[in-house]
């Protein structure tokens, strides 16, 4: 029984330290408002927490810095990265390819005569 005790006197000290610990992160600061992209609790007066983290949103986007449409907002990649393919854009010319999305000046054409 003096187990027991001790068990629940040891929680009933620890459990509210650590939720008070974790309501205080922007108390000074108006209170919690959401969560940066990089899982940093964002108080209500703007400032961001030193010591608290949390989920951060998803924001869905092309993650790769080399694609042309490339999100530096987004954490989440969408699969929707684009990329430039230089190539010959003229489906009439004997060289054309349909991957090419920026003609780079190399069509080729039969010369008959």
């Amino acid at each position: 029984m003096k187990n027991i005790v001790l068990i629940v006197s040891i929680l009933m000290i620890i459990i509210p330290t650590n939720v008070f610990a974790a309501r205080g992160c922007c108390s000074h600061h108006n209170g919690v408002c959401g969560c940066s992209k990089y899982g940093i609790q964002m108080c209500c007066d703007g400032t961001a927490s030193k010591t608290c983290r949390c989920d951060p949103p998803k924001i869905y986007g092309c993650t790769d810095s080399s694609a042309n449409n490339y999100n530096s907002e987004a954490n989440m990649n969408d699969g929707s990265c684009t990329y430039t393919v230089r190539g010959c854009t003229d489906s009439n010319a004997n060289n054309y390819n349909s991957n090419a999305n920026e003609d780079d000046g190399s069509c080729k054409y039969d010369v008959y005569g």
